[in-house]
């Protein structure tokens, strides 16, 4: 196979962890299997090398009879949307939303979160901002309760069926908002992600998520600077046709619980046991 073992020193110089000689100085380290991951490993580890505490990184080739992967022809894409910087210091969400106007001017907005609802004073501003901007909420794979189950802008725990419609996504301390291989936001769609470590880099995964810019935003000044990037140029219209499309997939959603509720229980089927 082409770049397989070809010399002495292949065999007599492999490491077992090549990586373990120097994981004690570095914020992350991570071995290139394919060389299609290129794009995605590259950008993962300059935007942990550039993020606060900022620090080296290692990225190294698999050795020895892996080194084939790299040797394969490969198409190198970037994803649109992919992180190439750290995140901004705390307070960023206020000017990073003003500079793009992504959510100002966003007719479907969304928010997905799975971690939110363990400050306490989030949980309520979280319901207050939702409400008074009729943005939805899903909380996937959610580890706190974010939002109470009878507010009107709560969606449910199924990110599929509305990122795809989304043209803002605001996440939350949330490591995995949708899986990448079943359902993605679109081109043109702008994602910020928000979070006490909204790189996650305590996870060795390159993280197939798109972010315009991560935010280590503190919660209980999250949704403030949020306010008060809303209210300028608030559209009053838009925000009421909103409310009125969240309210209608809220009703199809509980008529989809109804009808499961309908259905009558599966026969049960006689066991019938040896003897």
């Amino acid at each position: 196979m082409l770049g397989s073992r070809d010399g002495y020193i292949h065999w007599a110089q492999e490491m077992y962890d090549q990586a373990g000689m120097i994981r004690e100085i570095v914020k992350w380290d991570y071995e290139l299997r394919n060389a299609e991951q290129l794009t995605t490993v590259v950008d993962r580890a300059l935007a942990i090398a550039a993020s606060e505490p900022r620090g080296p990184v290692y990225l190294f080739p698999a050795a020895g009879g892996d080194r084939g992967a790299g040797h394969r022809a490969c198409r190198l894409r970037r994803r649109p949307g992919s992180v190439r910087r750290g995140p901004a210091g705390a307070g960023c969400g206020r000017d990073c939303l003003r500079q793009r106007a992504c959510w100002r001017w966003a007719r479907r907005p969304l928010i997905v979160t799975a971690n939110a609802g363990r400050d306490a004073a989030a949980f309520g501003a979280l319901a207050g901002f939702t409400e008074r901007f009729a943005i939805p909420v899903v909380q996937h794979r959610p580890r706190y309760l974010s939002l109470p189950s009878s507010h009107a802008m709560n969606l449910g725990f199924d990110p599929a069926r509305l990122v795809p419609k989304a043209d803002a996504i605001l996440v939350i301390e949330s490591d995995v908002p949708w899986i990448p291989s079943q359902v993605a936001p679109g081109v043109d769609c702008k994602v910020v992600h928000c979070g006490l470590d909204p790189l996650f880099t305590r996870y060795t995964d390159p993280r197939l998520f798109p972010a315009m810019l991560p935010s280590p935003e503190a919660q209980s000044r999250l949704f403030s600077a949020l306010t008060a990037a809303l209210e300028d140029g608030l559209d009053a219209e838009s925000v009421a046709l909103r409310r009125r499309w969240i309210a209608g997939r809220a009703r199809d959603a509980d008529r989809r619980l109804e009808g499961c509720r309908a259905m009558p229980p599966p026969a049960r089927r006689r066991r019938i046991l040896p003897g």
